[in-house]
């Protein structure tokens, strides 16, 4: 009997030099073989020409009418093939032997993929095939051997049930070998599904082992939020509420934090890293790019909070209580050693081996993603992690009101500016690329634009920058108004 983890090369009719083929399509053991995905079905029913679709895999039957090699220079065969219902076209690339076995008049047995109204490289037989030995996956080059390693498998190899009258091997038979395609899709669901239970099982494996592990013990004191100059909504205080009662617990968080943009994220990591220096435990706060890090250190120096540290590359913790940087801080072990609670924000830009890092030396970690996540795929694909949700966005906002210049009405827009500037307010024109020498409508050149000496903007010359997010595409330019 086979197991799951056995080496594919034992399995009878693979041995040592197929195995090495099998070995570069990722099929290194049983299990690889059985989770080996077919490029695609053949089922044992013989499709009238008329019924044969555009798209799909067919078998067909019919009488050859014409065989010729097409006059271009890769050798390419086609045949046309008719039955009572209609003809239909066959064409082999490279495959001359076509043209010498197949003659006018024969009929024959053909069955491969239909792309773009022709039957693409097909297989055929003069006599009735064996539809045993055709119908089910097909795996491209090394399909002969997949399909007799999968028999032999199937037949001998013990697997637990999926679940109470559910036969795992059954189910990878119907899978691999299905005679219609609805048990074909029936058979795909039972793995989806057992799979889903396998990932969640997983993922309580890794949970249990977190609540094992044992973390530094913080109390947040209240107060902070006098540093913050606008009231926190009951979304951010309640992910306040649900980290301080992670930290209390003696074990380590792990916490997933999750709000739409502009709700807040933000506030909650400088919240709790500002409350965590208070108790005098250092913080890390890790975002993906320098820009988003500068604004954060602008953030915290805003709130009059001035023991922290804007962490560039190439440069050292000074042991500051809050310290800002990119993914470039997983490198410093001594900064991450010291560190007793570290947020990665957008962590969703980050891999996996960087998370791993994040939690060499088990701070309390809180990852914050401002990606929409359904509650149970959260809860399935990040299992080792609570959530908390912030829903509401802050009252107390000033309104972005978002106009779109079509080309020729800048003058329309210029009037919207200049009212608006002469209001205080700020002003971002986008533009939908950089620069162009084929176009106007571009950041380079608009921005020239206001620096003409004509330009009624021109006093406020020092005042403008040059923002470049990306050579986008878009038929338009953008101006936001932010009041």
């Amino acid at each position: 009997m086979y197991t799951w983890d056995q080496s594919i090369r034992y399995v009878v009719g693979v041995g040592p030099q197929r195995s090495k083929a099998l070995a570069r399509f990722g099929i290194h053991t049983v299990g690889d073989l059985l989770d080996h995905r077919p490029l695609y079905y053949i089922y044992g029913t013989i499709t009238p020409i008329a019924d044969v679709s555009t798209e799909g895999h067919v078998i067909i039957q019919g009488t050859i009418k014409s065989i010729h090699r097409l006059p271009t220079h890769m050798p390419i065969v086609e045949a046309t093939i008719e039955d009572e219902s209609g003809q239909y076209k066959a064409r082999w690339y490279n495959q001359q032997n076509a043209l010498s076995a197949l003659r006018p008049g024969m009929v024959v047995w053909m069955w491969s993929k239909v792309s773009k109204g022709v039957l693409q490289q097909p297989r055929w037989s003069t006599v009735e095939p064996d539809w045993s030995g055709i119908q089910g996956g097909f795996y491209g080059k090394y399909n002969q051997t997949i399909r007799s390693a999968l028999r032999e498998v199937l037949t001998n190899i013990n697997l637990p049930d999926l679940w109470e009258g559910s036969s795992r091997s059954m189910v990878y038979s119907v899978f691999h070998f299905p005679e219609t395609e609805d048990e074909q899709q029936t058979a795909e669901h039972y793995l989806r599904v057992d799979e889903l239970c396998q990932l969640m099982w997983a993922m309580k494996q890794v949970r249990d082992r977190q609540a094992r592990k044992r973390g530094v013990v913080i109390d947040i004191p209240t107060g902070i939020e006098s540093y913050f100059p606008y009231e926190l909504t009951q979304g951010q205080l309640q992910a306040i509420d649900d980290i301080r009662q992670d930290l209390r617990s003696g074990h380590v968080m792990n916490r997933l934090l999750m709000a739409d943009v502009g709700a807040g994220k933000s506030a909650v990591i400088f919240y709790v890293a500002m409350a965590c220096a208070k108790q005098e435990h250092r913080s890390l706060i890790i975002v993906p790019t320098s820009i988003l890090s500068q604004q954060h250190a602008d953030t915290l120096k805003s709130f009059g909070w001035s023991d922290y540290q804007l962490l560039q590359a190439g440069e050292k913790s000074n042991g500051s209580s809050i310290t800002i940087s990119t993914h470039t801080a997983l490198y410093d072990n001594d900064l991450l050693r010291s560190v007793s609670f570290m947020a990665v924000d957008e962590f969703t830009k980050f891999g996996v081996e960087q998370r791993a890092k994040a939690t060499r030396y088990s701070p309390h970690l809180l990852l914050v993603s401002a990606v929409p996540i359904p509650r149970t795929l959260a809860a399935t694909v990040f299992g080792d992690l609570d959530v908390s949700v912030i829903r509401e966005q802050p009252t107390k906002r000033g309104q972005t009101i978002v106009r779109w210049v079509l080309p020729g009405k800048e003058e329309g827009a210029n009037e919207i500016l200049g009212r608006e500037l002469q209001a205080g307010h700020q002003v971002f024109w986008i533009y939908p690329r950089i620069g162009s020498e084929e176009t106007e409508d571009s950041a380079i050149q608009g921005l020239e634009k206001v620096r003409q000496p004509r330009s009624r903007f021109r006093a406020l010359a020092l005042q403008l920058s040059l923002l470049v997010f990306d050579d986008i595409i878009m038929n338009t330019s953008i101006i936001m108004i932010q009041a």
